[in-house]
């Protein structure tokens, strides 16, 4: 999903709320504050995002032709 992605890249991220989840299961971090959380996991077929890819522009388009392309 993140092929060809810039491990820095930033995405659209507005939520108070997170998930603590495996480190075995998460795919993507996001750090806010000093505070490490899942922004992206997947688990077998299951994948979910925590950032929304509909709003982060080129970066999020990329992610999102990547998801369809899985």
């Amino acid at each position: 999903m993140f092929q060809d992605v810039d491990n820095n890249a930033l995405v659209y991220l507005v939520n108070s709320y997170y998930s603590q989840c495996l480190d075995e299961n998460t795919i993507a971090y996001s750090d806010y504050c000093g505070h490490k959380f899942a922004a992206a996991i997947r688990r077998n077929n299951v994948m979910g995002m925590q950032f929304h890819p509909e709003k982060s522009k080129e970066i999020d388009l990329k992610i999102l032709k990547n998801f369809g392309e899985l």
